[in-house]
């Protein structure tokens, strides 16, 4: 019971780990030539994208909860962060050989589509991390580089509901688990199991824990 309820907190070792590394693999390159930055970041990519596959086949346990198997995912993010700019420059640039605004009001569609389709295609026979992942990881990519507003799914994004989901994301990512996990394991949660009573009470209890959190811990 208790490792179900702190089972996803795997992923924030992830990230811290990555805020560890990756600074000391920049100084590290610094004292060679910047232009080896680039190079340096995307051979780890490469290295970390194969060893995900490789390993998904032959460990998938291992493999999804490995640092070195989601590296790939972060440095695609740490790549977009350094060129952004000229990564928006040649999007539009090819865009304006395909079909001009259009191309981009849809590339921006593409990214949250994949994403959103990813929610409800993904289960838990999808290979993850592999091949399936760069689905998400592009789309959310091309939602960073394309989520201005001036395309339609950047406004959409910074409308006032969306926003608001996005200040209270850290919460709902760390209390959703517990809460589903305790729910689960209570008389509420053995009557109701697996419908949509529980979901609706778990996603009630979660918002109100968040806003709590968001208002007297995060905040101050």
């Amino acid at each position: 019971m208790y490792k179900r309820q702190l089972l996803h907190t795997w992923t924030l070792s992830v990230e811290e780990q990555f805020y560890v590394a990756f600074p000391l693999l920049l100084l590290g390159v610094s004292k060679l030539k910047r232009r080896v930055l680039t190079p340096v970041l995307v051979a780890v990519l490469v290295v970390s994208f194969v060893s995900a596959v490789y390993l998904t086949e032959s460990n998938p346990i291992l493999s999804f909860y490995a640092t070195h198997t989601r590296a790939w995912e972060l440095m695609a993010g740490a790549l977009v962060a350094i060129h952004q700019q000229k990564l928006v420059g040649w999007i539009g640039v090819l865009a304006g050989w395909i079909g001009g605004r259009r191309s981009l009001e849809l590339l921006g569609l593409l990214g949250l589509t994949s994403i959103l389709a990813c929610v409800f295609a993904f289960s838990a026979v999808t290979a993850t991390p592999s091949y399936s992942t760069t689905i998400p990881v592009v789309g959310t990519l091309l939602i960073i580089l394309l989520g201005t507003r001036e395309t339609v799914v950047g406004r959409l994004l910074s409308t006032g509901p969306m926003v608001s989901i996005g200040k209270l994301s850290y919460s709902l990512y760390i209390f959703h688990q517990p809460v589903n996990s305790y729910l689960y394991y209570t008389s509420f949660g053995e009557r109701y199991a697996d419908t949509w009573q529980l979901t609706v009470v778990s996603i009630l209890v979660t918002v109100a824990l968040s806003l709590f959190s968001y208002r007297f811990i995060e905040r101050p």
